[in-house]
């Protein structure tokens, strides 16, 4: 029998109103680009003088969502990119990435992007905080494994010479300009200032590799972990998808977490049999979603096992999966809540 809780018809309708005005603005954006603002942005900035282009630009993407952030930066393999980012704010990357869902085709002018890249040459680029010019080619970290992410000491020179918060701030903007933006939010974990040179410590560009190794140690849509601990109930057992990051699934920004009994072991953990039986609703459940979200971890303590869903709030993925758990014998609990940050499953990054 399923016990269901999670949003009424009038939030879900609320919702579906919000979504399409969303919509309407992504494309109204996406037309005034095709039919000026592109042009224009082009011109400004072979022209020198990108300042012109700032205002309707700054418009034009408020109008997507007033905290949304733009910047031009050198594409890859384009002339230009246009990137519209979230800014690190969890609520909004669902809404950029609907953005760049929208655009237009890549060409040898521009290229579109929702998060910041990383920058292409570190070794003349120079951040300036509070009147302080910090370069980047003098920055040292030392890095230190943790599970599934890594933590970060990051250094320079001149750190001394700002306030706290403009030592975060130089530490983020430093790693961000290393790995790009994603890569940050997806791998980095804790991120300190150091006012002393980290023993062991090398450049941004090491930190890059760093990162980048990681990510291809995880590489693959099948990339899970076996995690084990112990609660107030007793042992808990965990598989987790890897990476555990909303950034590396920007649209999924709706939790739903289903809930059912089994009969365990003396310390309530599933035996083999059971545990079967588990992984064979955990299919059932996935197949129903139909590719509208994913399955990113699973949590078995106490005779009781999770499953931990997050989906497209646009789509109709968290019905789908409220149907598909309601068939179950014994006792089921759906529970739907927006969480842009997977802040429900942050506890188990390995």
């Amino acid at each position: 029998m399923g016990l269901f809780g999670g949003r009424g018809k009038g939030r879900d309708n609320q919702a579906a109103r919000q979504t399409a005005r969303q919509a309407e603005a992504i494309a109204r954006f996406w037309a005034w680009w095709t039919d000026e603002g592109m042009a224009r942005s082009s011109s400004a900035l072979a022209e020198g003088d990108p300042g012109r282009i700032v205002a309707d630009m700054t418009g034009q993407v408020e109008a997507v969502a007033g905290e949304l952030s733009w910047e031009f930066a050198k594409g890859d393999e384009s002339m230009h990119k246009l990137v519209v980012t979230a800014d690190g704010d969890p609520a909004l990357r669902s809404t950029a990435r609907r953005w760049l869902e929208g655009a237009p085709e890549s060409d040898v002018f521009w290229s579109y992007a929702d998060a910041r890249p990383p920058m292409l040459d570190l070794s003349d680029s120079v951040l300036k905080l509070d009147s302080i010019e910090l370069a980047l080619n003098e920055t040292r970290v030392g890095v230190r494994r943790s599970g599934t992410r890594v933590d970060v000491q990051v250094h320079h020179p001149r750190l001394e010479e700002l306030g706290e918060q403009g030592r975060t701030t130089f530490c983020f903007l430093a790693v961000d300009a290393a790995v790009g933006e994603t890569m940050t939010e997806t791998w980095i974990g804790e991120l300190h200032p150091s006012l002393v040179p980290p023993m062991d410590g090398f450049g941004l560009s090491g930190l890059r590799a760093v990162v980048r190794d990681m990510a291809q140690e995880f590489e693959g849509a099948n990339s899970w972990v076996a995690l084990e601990g112990v609660s107030q109930i007793g042992p808990v057992r965990v598989l987790a998808r890897v990476p555990l990051a909303a950034a590396s699934a920007p649209t999924l920004d709706q939790s739903v977490t289903i809930s059912v009994t089994y009969t365990g072991d003396a310390e309530g953990l599933p035996d083999e049999t059971v545990q079967r039986d588990l992984m064979a609703f955990r299919d059932h459940l996935s197949e129903r979603l139909e590719g509208q979200g994913e399955l990113v971890a699973i949590v078995m303590a106490g005779s009781r096992c999770q499953y931990h869903f997050y989906v497209d709030s646009t789509r109709t993925g968290a019905a789908q999966l409220e149907a598909a758990a309601s068939g179950r014998p014994g006792r089921v609990e759906t529970h739907i809540e927006d969480d842009p940050g997977w802040a429900n499953v942050a506890h188990l990054r390995g």
